[in-house]
């Protein structure tokens, strides 16, 4: 992406750190004083970098394409994470929402419909589980998740109405989180969800989904390509295999997802930030993310990108349509460590 949308007068030099270790790695470059100019960085972590001093605050670099370009253009919940103190520290290319991903052959074999509802969601599982689906419903539920554990709880969390931070701290106190917790333990009880999820990799879900050893699975929306890949189907035809909707709604809440990427920040320790910012916004723009998009299914973080793909690629019709509606994760410099708790 980077070297397709570089200009011409911009060389690059580019290393590729796994996702795991990307946040120790930044952070000791920092340390030892050879950060790079431009990096990829999860979104949560922006204003952890920002606070920290890392981040050049983009209206310092171009305030004009910042207004004109950015704040005009993207998604409103991405602008608004990506900002700290009031002031631009990150710039999303694409968006990750979160939500459940369900078989359209076992669910339309069986008469059922896309849940709505957790009450729903309950009553076409226990359908599932009678045509042979011993664990019809599948997701990450524990530390080996990683932060795919982290993002499909938060989403789950949001379609009760509750949230992990407020303004005066941490709210997972709540009867609407208390209820939450106490629906997916029935599911274990009952089981609908395995008990074994706690134990499972991040990608674990939509493999089982792929190999139709469940039916429904929470996860994100990046996971389309991988997905199409194991169905063996075009990317293109992929909303014929599966759908996507946002997390069912809850008693206390509405249905719901999370908005989640990663972002391109420019680093205060950069030999020319001047040049990165310029590569940022060739990165990001319209018909670069458009490219992109068509052929990983991935959703562009800005509308005109979004129009340009979404003819090609049905899935991202259908998913960006509720991304205006999603939250997104807790905005905090100790994201980190409330991640890793949940």
């Amino acid at each position: 992406m980077l070297f397709e949308s570089a200009p011409d007068d911009i060389s690059l030099n580019v290393v590729t750190v796994a996702r795991p270790a990307l946040h120790r790695v930044l952070t000791h470059s920092v340390a030892e004083g050879r950060a790079p100019d431009l990096a990829v960085l999860d979104s949560v972590w922006t204003h952890e970098f920002a606070a920290a001093g890392f981040l050049y605050a983009l209206e310092d670099l171009n305030e004009a394409w910042v207004r004109g370009e950015y704040e005009a253009d993207f998604l409103p919940p991405l602008v608004a994470a990506s900002r700290y103190e009031e002031r631009t520290f990150a710039v999303s290319g694409f968006a990750d929402a979160a939500g459940l991903w369900y078989r359209r052959r076992e669910l339309e074999s069986a008469g059922i419909r896309p849940p709505g509802t957790w009450s729903h969601l309950r009553s076409a599982s226990r359908a599932l589980m009678k045509t042979g689906i011993p664990h019809p419903l599948v997701m990450p539920g524990g530390s080996k998740g990683g932060e795919t554990t982290a993002y499909c709880l938060t989403a789950f969390l949001a379609s009760n109405g509750a949230q992990v931070l407020g303004p005066a701290g941490v709210t997972l106190h709540s009867r609407a989180t208390a209820q939450a917790l106490r629906f997916l333990h029935g599911l274990v009880e009952t089981g609908i969800l395995s008990a074994e999820v706690v134990r499972y990799e991040w990608n674990r879900p939509i493999r089982l989904l792929a190999e139709a050893q469940a039916a429904i699975s929470f996860g994100g929306s990046y996971e389309a390509l991988a997905l199409a890949e194991s169905l063996g189907v075009p990317l293109q035809s992929l909303g014929e295999q599966v759908g996507f909707i946002p997390v069912p709604a809850g008693p206390r809440g509405a249905a719901a997802s999370v908005l989640g990427s990663m972002v391109f920040g420019i680093f205060r320790q950069a030999g020319n930030p001047i040049g990165a910012m310029r590569l940022l916004e060739s990165a990001v723009a319209p018909a670069s993310l458009a490219n992109v998009a068509r052929s990983t299914g991935r959703i562009p973080a800005r509308r005109s990108a979004v129009a340009l793909a979404a003819p090609e690629v049905p899935f991202l019709a259908q998913t960006a349509g509720f991304l205006d509606r999603a939250v997104t994760r807790p905005s905090t410099p100790s994201y980190a460590r409330v991640s890793s708790q949940l």
